[in-house]
This record gives structure tokens, sequence and C-alpha cells, in this order.
């Protein structure tokens, strides 16, 4: 029962208190714990179609593993970024690292706001690199 127990809690959101007779209130952090973790380490892209689709899509967000999981979302705009991302939280979960390249709508804004709130590392790929 002790190796069940263990291997289902986590220690995201664990909160301690130096003396335990005092009571605090504390504020919830439930995006940390709202979604599904995923244990693996996610590169996006964003990619720029030559012709819009029927649905006027021209872009798409672009999200893959290096064991060959891939998930891409249809995006109007670039700035739709942020939404592409929520959209890979709810469906499929949150990654623990999240790799960009130096992309503006990825690197600040929305998008990164996003990931800080779920508690996603974000490392960004070096400039000119492959």
């Amino acid at each position: 029962m002790a190796e069940k127990t263990l291997k289902v809690t986590t220690l995201r959101g664990i909160r301690t208190l130096t003396h335990p007779s005092l009571s605090r209130w504390f504020r919830t952090q439930d995006r940390q714990l709202r979604f599904r973790r995923l244990p693996i380490k996610c590169f996006t892209n964003t990619l720029i179609a030559k012709s819009e689709s029927r649905s006027k899509n021209k872009y798409a967000q672009v999200f893959c593993t290096a064991e060959g999981w891939t998930r891409a979302f249809p995006m109007r705009t670039k700035s739709q970024a942020h939404e592409a991302l929520l959209l890979l939280h709810k469906r499929d979960g949150v990654p623990s690292i999240m790799v960009v390249d130096g992309a503006r709508e990825q690197v600040h804004g929305d998008f990164r706001r996003k990931n800080r709130e779920v508690g996603t590392h974000i490392k960004e790929t070096e400039p000119h690199s492959p």
C-alpha cells in the first residue's frame, strides 16, 4: 500500500511550514496540478505554408519529441502560438522541458507566460544552429 501511495503522489505544489502549529492560508497554483504531466523534452516550431487552407490557416505550431511523437495545430497567425500550446496542455499534457528557437512568438509574451504558469522549463536554441 505504501509503494502504491508513493507511486501516485507528486511533489508539485507541496508546502511546508517551519513550525507545525502555525496555520496559514496559501494561494493555490492549480495550473501546476490541473494538467497531466509528461516526463518528456518537447521541441516546437512554427511552420509557414505557401498558401492558405480552406479554413484560412496559413501557419501551424508543431510539437514533437526525439522518440517520434508529434502534434500539429493549425493557426491563422503566428501570434496564436500560445493558443496551440494551451491545446497541447489540455489534450495531451504538459511537457517538463520545452525547447524553442528564437522566434518572438515563442520566446516572449503569452507563450512563455503559459509555460511558466504550468511549470515547464523553456530552453532556447542557439541562433543560426540547425
